[in-house]
C-alpha cells in the first residue's frame, strides 16, 4: 500500500486478521510503503478496508495470494531502501541470503510520480502496477528462487527526481 502524502507521518490501521510487516517511508514523509499480509481463512470478506490518517492522499494497493507457504513461519527476511528526490531513475533494493529452497520472493514499490514501474529485475512478474490521483505508483512483482541463496540487488525504474520506497520480501515454503 503507498500513500502519497503532504511531508507528514501517516499510520495505516488494517482490517481484523491482518499482521502488519512494517512501514518503509520517505525521510521527507511524502511516500509510504506499508506491507501487511494474511492467510485466508473460510469467511473471510470479498474485499477489505484499510484506515489511513492523519492526512491521506493519492491511495494505491494492491493484493498478492500465494499458495504453498509456512504458515508457522511465513517471513524468512525482509528488506527495505527509502530515498526522498532521487538523483536517478533507478529505485532499488539490496538482497538477502534466502534460507531455504522455493522461497517466493516478493518486490514490492511505491513512488510519487504519474507512472507505473518498470524495467524490474529479471525474472520477476508483474502481479500488479497502479496509479491512483496524481502522484501515487505501486507495484508488486514476484519471483521463485528455486535454491536457498543470495537474491541479488532487485531493482526498478522510476522517474529521476522523485520519492520512492522499495522492499523485498522472502516467504518460506510450507511443509
Amino acid at each position: 500500500m503507498d500513500n502519497e502524502g503532504s511531508n507528514r507521518a501517516n499510520i495505516t490501521s488494517g482490517p481484523a486478521g491482518w499482521t502488519h510487516l512494517g512501514q518503509v517511508a520517505t525521510s521527507n514523509n511524502n511516500v509510504s510503503l506499508d506491507i501487511w499480509y494474511k492467510f485466508r481463512s473460510s469467511g473471510d470478506p470479498t474485499s477489505f478496508t484499510w484506515s489511513v490518517g492523519p492526512d491521506p492522499q493519492d491511495i494505491v494497493g494492491g493484493i498478492i495470494a500465494f499458495s504453498g507457504i509456512s504458515s508457522t513461519r511465513p517471513l524468512d527476511a525482509w528488506v527495505s531502501q527509502a530515498v526522498a528526490g532521487s538523483p536517478t531513475n533507478v529505485a532499488s533494493v539490496s538482497g538477502f541470503t534466502t534460507t531455504a529452497n522455493n522461497e517466493e520472493l516478493v518486490f514490492l514499490s511505491a513512488f510519487n510520480a504519474d507512472a507505473n514501474l518498470t524495467g524490474v529485475t529479471a525474472g520477476f512478474g508483474q502481479q500488479w502496477n497502479l496509479i491512483t490521483g496524481w502522484y501515487a505508483s505501486g507495484a508488486g512483482f514476484t519471483k521463485l528462487q528455486a535454491t536457498a541463496g543470495a537474491t541479488r540487488t532487485v531493482q526498478g525504474d522510476v522517474y529521476p527526481g522523485v520519492d520512492w520506497a522499495v522492499a523485498l520480501v522472502g516467504l518460506r515454503p510450507g511443509s
